[in-house]
């Protein structure tokens, strides 16, 4: 199983300001359903241990491997009970808006592991969707702004 999903979503927000709040990925487990925790390990990488749809623990590391301030940020797992790649890019709208699209590839680490990414990410398109929808809502709801 591997699965290629793309999703965008506009955020009422500046671009600078929705860029700056998904590069704190220790932040996702208040808008990803399963996400336990996000640890930045050093200035490109961060563990991750998430829970899937049936409970299973799953961790991995993932890595930037491109950052473009206030535009892209792509990523690869180098570790971990699943492969993820992907990378997210922000579009400045008018009226204070930013469209966010994100492009995701999951895939088993390891034969016979698909089980483990099935039980990871069962419906990525529709999954994919809610991860956006639930970003938006916590950067426009979110009090405090960081400049």
């Amino acid at each position: 199983m591997t699965d290629q999903v793309t999703q965008n979503i506009i955020v009422g927000d500046s671009l600078h300001n929705v860029f700056e709040q998904w590069t704190h990925v220790e932040n996702f487990p208040n808008f990803i359903k399963g996400v336990e925790s996000v640890q930045k390990s050093g200035e490109d990488k961060a563990q991750w241990r998430v829970k899937g749809e049936d409970g299973t623990a799953v961790s991995f590391t993932t890595e930037v491997t491109r950052l473009e301030k206030d535009q892209r940020i792509a990523w690869h797992t180098i570790s971990g009970d699943i492969k993820t790649s992907g990378q997210v890019t922000f579009t400045p709208l008018p009226h204070n808006e930013t469209e966010v699209t994100v492009t995701l590839l999951v895939a088993p680490a390891e034969e016979g592991g698909e089980q483990t990414a099935q039980n990871f990410m069962p419906n990525p398109g529709k999954q994919l969707m809610q991860i956006l929808r639930n970003f938006k809502a916590y950067v426009e709801d979110m009090p405090e702004r960081i400049d």
